[in-house]
């Protein structure tokens, strides 16, 4: 057993799928079913068991994740003490929302910063809180059902699992669509002009179900950046996001309306760990955020 084997379970676990951890792990599915049987071979009880929905923990192997999941806290305490200050600012690991504004952000940073990594891991916001808060990530990017009238109506998991947080912005939901979609030629779209439509979703954000579309028509869920993708083959698609500048959509056939009618605002927010500096680079990133380009 090793910290690779540890990681790999944290991940498994934190999915429930084997699947979705190998592609989050970047390794083939078979690869890491055959080092979890190895593991279990190993240590002489079962880990996992199968379920209509995925894996999940025996009770031996939830008693085991949970000593598993305290080392490898440990062990990342310890890479991170001891990691010189000039390593740390050459690597950015980021985790959260898929949106327009930070991919835009994520490549104004790569120009700034063209000697610092920078990974991107697509997740809801309860694994976005998770990943942070256990060293996976170094800043997380949450969404979440907001109060505009009210700055603190934030989840309180934030506070919880001991995250500092920086507000990026509050806002109405737009609506992504093929120029060729028959809604395009209207200023703003309504809830019911879109309940014909199919929503693509992604698994970090259904925006769709948060600003209450009662669907007729089935959803595609795929990451975000394949979403848009979509949006080109699929013309009577949309896709709820944050607004949308003209000058991220240009030359590429799509369009962004506000939802005219939403019950909803939502709000866009940086986590980092408490107490933890952020590097030049990590802030720069931050900053880069809040401008929503």
């Amino acid at each position: 057993m090793n910290i690779s084997h540890i990681k790999y379970i944290a991940e498994i676990e934190k999915t429930g799928s084997i699947t979705k951890a190998a592609a989050n792990l970047f390794m083939g599915q078979p690869n890491l079913s055959k080092a979890v049987r190895e593991l279990e071979n190993e240590l002489g009880i079962k880990i996992f068991r199968r379920t209509t929905k995925g894996v999940e923990p025996t009770s031996e192997g939830r008693e085991f994740i949970e000593k598993a999941k305290s080392v490898l806290a440990q062990f990342c305490e310890l890479e991170g003490a001891y990691r010189s200050a000039e390593t740390a600012a050459k690597r950015l690991s980021v985790s959260g929302v898929y949106s327009g504004y930070i991919s835009k952000a994520i490549g104004r940073f790569a120009v700034y910063a063209s000697d610092c990594s920078c990974e991107f891991s697509e997740a809801d916001l309860h694994s976005t809180l998770k990943n942070v808060s256990e060293g996976y990530a170094d800043i997380g990017i949450v969404r979440f059902a907001a109060d505009e009238n009210d700055a603190d109506s934030y989840p309180r998991e934030i506070d919880e699992l001991g995250l500092s947080r920086e507000l990026v912005g509050i806002f109405r939901p737009c609506v992504m669509l093929s120029g060729e979609n028959a809604l395009a030629h209207s200023e703003t779209v309504s809830i019911a002009s879109l309940c014909g439509c199919t929503e693509i979703a992604s698994p970090s954000w259904n925006g769709g179900t948060q600003s209450g579309i009662d669907f007729s028509r089935p959803t595609i869920s795929v990451p975000g950046g394949q979403a848009v993708s979509l949006l080109r083959t699929v013309k009577n698609g949309f896709f709820v996001t944050a607004p949308v500048g003209d000058s991220l959509l240009e030359g590429s056939g799509l369009i962004c309306r506000p939802m005219a009618d939403s019950r909803s605002s939502f709000c866009d927010m940086i986590v980092y760990r408490r107490g933890r500096e952020l590097s030049a680079e990590q802030r720069s990133f931050c900053d880069i955020l809040k401008t929503k380009c």
